[in-house]
């Protein structure tokens, strides 16, 4: 591997943390603020509109002016606080990072509020009065459900705006993505450059997607497995954390896949499959060889099983318009079935007696024949079902 793209990717989970955290209590903070001004807002027009006006004006200044303007104002604040209290406060690094970012975040936020509060139905509230909501029971059991949705579109636009600005703060002295960015420029390392442009895309791509999965699970009213989800995730190591979210980049485009290509089961292997390298992410906090061939194993034999699956729809999905392996393969089904179960178990058994496993012993090999002699039978019976029109 190129000694730049090593250094580079050594350092990415680092850098990613440190700009997720950044980035996640800029928008914590956001919210926490915008939505009672866009509550109080929308009840008061002079309110309003002295708020959106700020709001908006403080998107007129360049991230980097603002970012300059919180070090004299902290080093005062800092001075004011030794004084008074004996200790200071930092004018560079996290500190005046979170604060800039959670100022430009609030925008999207305020006026997707406000709008959201004016554009509930009038008869739903005349409705509520009539049933004796008080105000309180109004907003949080009426006006605040059907605002939801536009209130959650403002949070994801600040969402992806502050993982963009979140770069900036490597100016003043906070690790982040933007580390990559201007380390690069420097000294002309253009692998830097990309990675760190790239890493940030995939974060605010992997971001608005999670926002947008707990909004339907908001509407579901099953945002409580999301929570159980997230919480068994934060149990693991930071390799794994960021290897699980990365899941969701596959899991947000899947859908689209079946539109677009005839090889939607390759998208739907890289997400199903993705389990393999959850696991040794989990146990050794690394990705390798090993690892990475088991994935590939597991892709193959689901592209093999999904294209059965697929002939139960094929002539519906031509209707359609949507495309599959199975209306790609047609009468060559049977070809393709075979070729790719066989490199499925060719994969999966040459990570079962690879070496981060420690499976070079007769033991392993063991492992790897019983494997193989079910995965043979298993392609026997999906082959029959198929061939006697069952598949169909």
């Amino acid at each position: 591997m190129d000694e730049r793209l090593a250094s580079t990717l050594s350092l990415l989970a680092d850098y990613t943390s440190q700009h997720v955290l950044l980035s996640a209590v800029a928008l914590a903070l956001g919210v926490a603020t915008s939505l009672p001004l866009a509550v109080l807002a929308s009840r008061r027009p002079r309110l309003r509109w002295a708020v959106l006006a700020i709001a908006s004006l403080v998107q007129t200044i360049p991230g980097l002016a603002l970012l300059a303007l919180f070090y004299p104002l902290l080093l005062g604040l800092s001075a004011l606080t030794g004084a008074l209290f004996g200790f200071g406060v930092p004018a560079l690094g996290f500190l005046p990072s979170v604060l800039a970012l959670t100022i430009y975040s609030m925008l999207p936020i305020l006026r997707n509020g406000v709008t959201a509060m004016l554009g509930v139905d009038p008869a739903c509230l005349e409705a509520a009065d009539g049933v004796g909501m008080t105000s309180r029971q109004k907003l949080f059991r009426v006006e605040l459900p059907l605002a939801a949705p536009v209130i959650m579109a403002g949070i994801r636009t600040a969402a992806v705006w502050t993982i963009g600005m979140a770069t900036l703060s490597t100016t003043v002295g906070q690790t982040s993505l933007g580390n990559f960015i201007f380390s690069g420029l420097q000294t002309e390392n253009w692998i830097s450059v990309l990675t760190g442009c790239a890493a940030v895309v995939v974060l605010a791509l992997i971001t608005d997607h999670a926002l947008g999965l707990i909004e339907a699970a908001a509407v579901r009213r099953d945002g409580w497995r999301m929570a159980i989800g997230l919480a068994v995730l934060l149990q693991f190591n930071r390799f794994a954390v960021m290897t699980g979210i990365a899941s969701l980049v596959i899991v947000a485009v899947y859908p689209f896949m079946k539109r677009i290509t005839w090889w939607p089961q390759i998208v739907l292997g890289l997400a199903f499959s993705w389990g393999a390298l959850m696991g040794f992410a989990v146990t050794f906090a690394r990705i390798d060889a090993t690892a990475l061939a088991l994935y590939a194993g597991s892709i193959a034999w689901v592209i093999g099983y999904d294209t059965i699956y697929a002939h139960q729809d094929a002539e519906d999905d031509a209707l359609i318009g949507i495309k599959s392996t199975a209306l790609l393969f047609g009468a060559r089904t049977h070809r393709a079935l075979v070729a790719f179960y066989t490199l499925a178990v060719l994969l999966i058994g040459a990570a079962l007696v690879g070496e981060s496993l420690e499976f070079e012993t007769p033991k392993g090999y063991l492992y790897f024949a019983m494997a193989f002699s079910v995965a043979v039978e298993l392609v026997n019976i999906r082959l029959r079902r198929l061939l006697s029109g069952r598949a169909h």
